[in-house]
């Protein structure tokens, strides 16, 4: 197995320029980032500086740290490559008889190449967490685990990517890949183990992710979207960049109004419920999940009413460029990322007086409903759905479906746009069981809903849009005195 660091390349990012300035200091810039090599021992310095020439060898930078400081350690050396890695300012590479085959570059400062010794026995295999996906015209690993991604320059690393999903012994002659031969297969294994893809595995196949209780507790996709989604441990680009205007125009704040009758709601008296509603303490108080219903059905005033409280359109702000406002926004009860207000609400009915079973979609700016599906079949599934994810305690009388629009925050937003969906969903959901509560109703959110079956029920791609929420309301069971 190859055990040294001769295979090991660290270079510097294209887009990073050096600028020596005093002796014993070098400024590295990228962008509007300036990194500052000062207070280094004299090997460290002089080794980081030979990077700045062209890429070098683990090996060979060690090397020249020694010749300039005897003293010079060598985690302090790594420690320093890591730190530039950690900014997008370096990487390292697994170069084979002059062949590039991976390309290791850090998704944040968390992240930490090793280049410490490997075990001389024992198996490894690829973490759980990480994952291959296609960037532009390249292959990549992405390890949210170690914080690292690895492009993979050679098509034939895909077949020791498949053997390593199994034990792979760290002592085995005949290399992973056969396309690949035995010293890059080697090289290759070592190189993703120091890069955190591939994890160290006990006698029974398992590693820490599956044996730590913390780790073993932690699903594929929440540890990848969290990574993905926040700053500091997604590598790209994150927040209001804008990138498709000039490309793309933006979503229209009001959906487009689906093919079908439609029903004028009753709107209610705000100034009857300014005065008449309890308290907001009152209200935050007393609110519960209630999971049993009165005999009688809701109405379809009260659902009007609580459809006006928690989504109507209060305002809306079009475009006005000379304002620099570049895209429609909406003013409406709740708050919404970028008050791009990306959820769309569909009640689906089962019992409401005044109002037939059918799966409804809720028009904010009108303040009515559009029948959408009539069908016995998808209503009844969407509510057994509920009836399950609730515990088999009831049958909603009216399930809000919350369906994002995710084109509405992604011409916008980059790296954390269903991020934002799911903060925006979380509001709702609060705002649905104040108002609910303020209006005497049985509120209930469930954590799990159909989406196949809504889309299919819509008839739009779940890709463009999709459920993302669900939402139980009823009347609440008639209060008994004691003496009855």
């Amino acid at each position: 197995m190859v055990r040294s660091t001769e295979t090991i390349t660290a270079a510097l990012n294209d887009d990073v320029h050096v600028k020596l300035t005093v002796p014993g200091r070098t400024e590295l810039v990228r962008g509007a980032l300036t990194v500052r090599l000062k207070n280094l021992d004299p090997g460290t310095q002089a080794a980081l500086r030979c990077i700045a020439d062209g890429p070098a060898t683990f090996t060979e930078l060690r090397k020249i740290a020694q010749a300039a400081d005897a003293g010079a350690e060598a985690e302090r050396l790594t420690l320093e490559l890591n730190r530039l890695a950690g900014r997008q300012m370096a990487h390292f590479s697994c170069i084979v008889d002059g062949e590039e085959l991976l390309r290791a570059r850090a998704t944040g400062p968390l992240a930490r190449f090793s280049f410490a010794s490997l075990p001389e026995s024992g198996r490894v295999r690829l973490s759980r967490f990480a994952y291959v996906r296609r960037t532009g015209d390249s292959l990549t690993i992405v390890s949210p685990a170690s914080h690292m991604t690895v492009e993979v320059l050679s098509p034939a690393i895909g077949e020791l990517l498949v053997r390593l999903a199994q034990p792979y012994a760290m002592t085995e002659e005949v290399g992973g890949a056969a396309a690949l031969g035995v010293v890059a297969s080697e090289a290759v294994v070592a190189f993703l183990l120091r890069a955190g893809v591939l994890a160290v595995a006990d006698e029974a196949g398992k590693t820490e992710e599956e044996t730590s209780p913390a780790l073993a507790q932690r699903e594929f996709h929440d540890v990848a979207m969290h990574a993905a989604t926040r700053k500091g441990l997604a590598g790209g680009p994150t927040g209001g960049t804008f990138r498709f205007v000039g490309q793309l125009p933006p979503t229209p704040a009001v959906r487009p109004l689906h093919d079908g009758p439609r029903m004028q709601l009753s709107r209610p008296d705000l100034e009857y419920i300014t005065a008449h509603d309890p308290p907001l303490a009152q209200v935050m108080e007393s609110r519960k999940s209630i999971r049993k219903y009165g005999t009688e059905p809701i109405t379809v005033d009260q659902l009007a009413e609580f459809l006006f409280r928690v989504a109507r359109i209060k305002e809306l702000h079009p475009v006005d460029e000379s304002a620099g406002h570049i895209y429609e926004t909406t003013t409406r009860t709740s708050p919404s990322g970028g008050a791009a207000h990306d959820i769309e609400l569909y009640p689906v009915v089962r019992q409401c007086a005044g109002l037939a079973p059918a799966i409804y979609h809720y028009d904010p700016s009108e303040h009515q409903l559009t029948l959408v599906c009539e069908n016995e079949n998808p209503v009844r599934r969407l509510l057994i759905e509920a009836y399950l994810a609730n515990g088999r305690r009831v049958v909603p009388q009216v399930l809000i479906v919350m369906a994002a629009r995710f084109a509405r925050l992604s011409w916008k937003y980059e790296g954390i746009a269903y991020g934002i969906t799911l903060k925006n969903t979380g509001v709702l959901y609060e705002a649905m069981y104040l108002a609910a509560t303020a209006m005497g109703l049985a509120p209930c959110g469930i954590g799990g809903g159909e989406s196949a079956v809504f889309s299919e029920a819509i008839g739009v791609n779940p890709m463009i849009e999709s459920s993302v929420g669900e939402f139980m309301l009823g009347t609440r069971e008639e209060e008994r005195r004691p003496d009855e």
